[in-house]
């Protein structure tokens, strides 16, 4: 190897050694003056694509100005727990998650994503509280009210707004939810759930005057197969008012009463 081929490849030995020093004084320099910077200002972007509007921009932003060091914005960035806000935003049952972040130039950005209710719930005893996509209650809003079936009847629970489902009853309206959701002919049809004395769960549709007893979630599948065989064949021949109730319970028959 000659000594000039030597010499270049030291000269760029020396040279990534060089910009390798100045890149991690300039990123420790970033760092330091990040750590310096004084918050200014909080920036809520809510995800509303979904229609729930539970939450708003105002809301948020008083939660986490009261969760940061002396309930002011103006503070040293280094003393936001960024974390533990984002714990305490996710206790809020309203909110499925919260992430927190500095930009560069010490703006706090907080990007919510709600809770996506399924059903409303109108208990035995006259509470009422929304059931969510994740199978746990939520309380109602004073500002929004979601489009979604409503259950009413003999639903007994904790009379609780929020927290988990505590009672079949409840939970199986859940399940007959996530079964609905997905599922435009019942999402078309349904508009809301009556629980009767037997525990029977009572479609109420948006058209007609019948009821549709369902009874509990087994055999969903044949049950409303079998519906969409009644409503198709038979009821354009006898008509949408003939039947007062039509009766899926059991298996393989339909039973209607007038």
């Amino acid at each position: 190897m000659s000594s000039v081929t030597r010499y270049s490849r030291l000269y760029v030995l020396a040279a990534w050694l060089v910009a390798g020093i100045f890149f991690v004084v300039m990123l420790q320099r970033a760092h330091n003056a990040q750590r310096e910077l004084v918050c200014r200002g909080i920036e809520v972007v809510i995800d509303y694509s979904k229609g729930a509007r539970f939450v708003d921009e105002n809301g948020i932003k008083k939660l986490i100005i009261g969760k940061l060091p002396n309930n002011s914005v103006s503070v040293p960035i280094n003393l936001v727990n960024l974390q533990s806000i984002e714990d305490y935003l996710e206790t809020n049952p309203h909110i499925a998650s919260a992430e927190l972040y500095f930009d560069y130039n010490g703006k706090l950005w907080a990007e919510i994503s709600q809770q996506t209710p399924l059903l409303r719930v109108v208990n035995n005893q006259n509470t009422s509280y929304y059931i969510g996509l994740e199978g746990k209650k939520m309380p109602v809003s004073t500002h929004f009210t979601a489009r979604v079936p409503i259950a009413s009847g003999n639903i007994t629970d904790n009379n609780q707004t929020y927290g988990e489902l505590d009672t079949p009853t409840v939970k199986q309206l859940y399940d007959l939810c996530v079964y609905m959701k997905d599922n435009p002919f019942l999402n078309s049809l349904v508009e809301q759930i009556y629980v009767n004395a037997d525990r029977d769960m009572v479609l109420i549709p948006k058209m007609g005057k019948h009821r549709i007893v369902i009874g509990n979630t087994d055999q969903l599948d044949e049950k409303f197969n079998k519906l969409r065989v009644f409503y198709t064949q038979a009821m354009p021949q006898v008509g949408w008012n003939t039947y007062e109730v039509i009766n899926l319970k059991f298996a393989n028959q339909i039973v209607c009463s007038r």
